[in-house]
């Protein structure tokens, strides 16, 4: 029982921090067209990178303090990082310059990003807690469901109206 606690209260923790970064940096925000490009990759980057960056920080911790990841060597951290890190301005670059398409599939690209991180939380909790019920996995997506639900509200804000001014 213990366990469980423990680790929902690091993810929601980490998850709640993120929902209220979003809420406090998109409300009432609308886009002038010029700026579409911009606002679409930092909105991306927020909704996309920090929650997977948190949720995947949150289980390396909880998955190297269980003695999980010990087979891993610091030279494969280190290719990680700058894979991810190219991977990041990939995005980046591609976003930029096709950023109309990408307002259009937001809400998918939204729904697979919290589909995919509450499958990464489930995973790490029955690796280490070595059992999961129903319960504890409605419990575990709370704080995804909330992710979630802002994302796709400010979504919709940004793709509303981007020729008001913000």
């Amino acid at each position: 029982m213990t366990c469980w606690v423990t680790l929902l209260f690091l993810f929601t923790s980490f998850l709640v921090l993120v929902d209220g970064y979003l809420v406090a940096k998109y409300e009432g925000l609308r886009p002038i067209r010029k700026e579409l490009g911009r606002k679409t990759v930092e909105f991306l980057g927020d909704i996309i990178i920090i929650p997977w960056s948190v949720t995947g920080l949150a289980s390396m911790i909880v998955l190297a303090d269980k003695g999980k990841l010990d087979f891993i060597a610091p030279e494969l951290g280190a290719i990680l990082v700058l894979v991810w890190f190219l991977t990041l301005l990939f995005i980046v670059f591609k976003i930029r310059n096709t950023a109309d398409a990408v307002l259009k599939r937001i809400e998918d690209i939204i729904k697979l990003n919290a589909f995919g991180n509450a499958l990464l939380l489930m995973m790490t909790f029955l690796e280490v807690c070595k059992n999961i019920t129903i319960i504890h996995g409605i419990v575990l997506t709370i704080p995804v469901i909330l992710y979630l639900s802002i994302s796709i509200k400010f979504a919709k804000i940004i793709k509303e109206n981007p020729k008001k001014k913000l």
